[in-house]
C-alpha cells in the first residue's frame, strides 16, 4: 500500500490562496510547513506567488495569515 510522504492544506479567501505542504501527520501547529501565498486579481488570475520566510519547511500553518512572504 502506498503511503503519501506529504500532506497539503489549502485556505482560499477572496483574493488570496494559502497552500501549505508538510510531512504526513504533521500538526498544523508544528513549525514543519512550507507555505505559499498566491494573490489573485478581481478576475481570479494570480498576480503574485510568494513563500513564507525562507521557503523551507519551517513555518506553522496556523500562523499563515500573519507570516512574512517574500
Amino acid at each position: 500500500m502506498y503511503t503519501p510522504k506529504f500532506q497539503n492544506a489549502y485556505d482560499i479567501q477572496s483574493t488570496v490562496i494559502y497552500v501549505g505542504t508538510s510531512g504526513t501527520g504533521v500538526a498544523t501547529s508544528e513549525a514543519s510547513w512550507k507555505i505559499k501565498k498566491v494573490v489573485l486579481d478581481a478576475s481570479g488570475n494570480p498576480t503574485s506567488t510568494k513563500f513564507a520566510g525562507d521557503g523551507l519547511f519551517t513555518q506553522v500553518w496556523d500562523n499563515r495569515t500573519g507570516l512574512t512572504y517574500t
